[in-house]
């Protein structure tokens, strides 16, 4: 059987009984690939399972990608817990061992730059929901409450109708206005921040709409204070507006790139 070579991580640290852990071909563990202060974190896979032509086929089963994606992700997670790691993507294969000794060695010098920015940081999810409807329906609530002299029924059913509309305005103002203070207090409490694109509610499955998606570069001592932050704006702000903050996730958002040859 031919075998290739899945490629998880680098790290420039021995990772502690990683031969425990099984690959993304389950029928193989986790093994290393070092060169020079480098650590590739890989496993072997069957190329009759994971050829170009069988992952072709393969990623029109959602069912498939998400469990397999799940595991890749499971991995990183795992080996994170004992070392700083540079992530890399899903599915990515070489065929050869010695390529990726190649690859380490065509990248050292960025591969060790980014392992020492990322020492003692972690990247952490920041993500912002708000149920609109229910909000701006709250606030015109909470500031319509008007009183009128108007004799005529007709004059105060369209002076009502004119208040509601410009209340309603006001309520997407003060959201805007929400948003703009979050994003400025995110900027100080984060080394790094990133605004990533919204994602549907077929996504998320909350039947909120996502506001805001950061993914954040932090240090201890920073996590500590966002987790403050966080749960101040769950326990104080509007019940139609809500915060998820998770982490830590492997860094994506703050590595390079690598255009490796597979």
């Amino acid at each position: 059987m031919e075998l290739g070579y899945y490629l998880y991580c680098i790290t420039s640290e021995n990772i502690a009984d990683q031969s425990e852990i099984k690959g993304i071909d389950s029928d193989y563990r986790l093994t290393g690939v070092r060169h020079e202060g480098l650590n590739a974190i890989i496993s072997p896979i069957s190329l009759e399972k994971y050829s170009e032509e069988k992952i072709q086929q393969r990623v029109e089963d959602l069912d498939w990608v998400k469990d397999k994606a799940k595991s890749h992700m499971d991995i990183l997670l795992k080996v994170m817990e004992s070392a700083q790691i540079i992530p890399f993507r899903f599915l990515t294969i070489f065929h050869k061992q010695e390529d990726i000794t190649k690859f380490l060695k065509s990248y050292q010098e960025q591969l060790l730059s980014s392992l020492d920015y990322l020492e003692g940081k972690e990247e952490w999810s920041w993500k912002l929901y708000c149920d609109k409807k229910a909000f701006v329906a709250d606030y015109v609530e909470r500031k319509g409450s008007l009183t009128s002299n108007d004799s005529s029924p007709g004059a105060n059913y369209f002076k009502r109708k004119m208040m509601k509309g410009r209340l309603q305005q006001k309520a997407e103002e003060e959201l805007h206005q929400l948003i703009e203070s979050i994003y400025n207090q995110l900027d100080e409490l984060s080394i790094e921040h990133k605004l990533n694109q919204k994602l549907a509610q077929e996504i998320t499955g909350h039947q909120e709409e996502m506001l805001l998606n950061f993914s954040l570069l932090v240090e201890a001592e920073q996590k500590e204070r966002l987790g403050a932050y966080t749960k101040e704006i769950n326990e104080t702000l509007d019940r139609n507006i809500h915060v998820e903050f998770t982490g830590p996730w492997p860094a994506y958002d703050y590595c390079p790139d690598f255009d490796q040859e597979e």
